[in-house]
């Protein structure tokens, strides 16, 4: 098993400061703003289906008392 010294030793090895970048994906691979649209587009997306569902409950729930059940 390797300590996370040595593997940070290695990067920094490898890649220099850079290794150490907020934007690092941990592999050497940096994340581009294409990446970052991406995610930014599917947390757009996963947001709209909560609000959704979110709204299919609360009808659901409105109709539950309006009915008495």
């Amino acid at each position: 098993m390797i300590s996370m010294v040595s593997k940070w030793a290695r990067q920094y090895k490898l890649h220099g400061k850079a290794a150490f970048k907020r934007n690092n994906k941990g592999n050497g691979q940096r994340y581009t703003d294409k990446d970052y649209r991406k995610l930014e587009d599917e947390n757009e997306r996963l947001k709209k289906i909560l609000g959704e569902r979110d709204l299919e409950v609360a009808i659901l729930r409105d109709l539950q008392t309006l009915t008495g059940r």
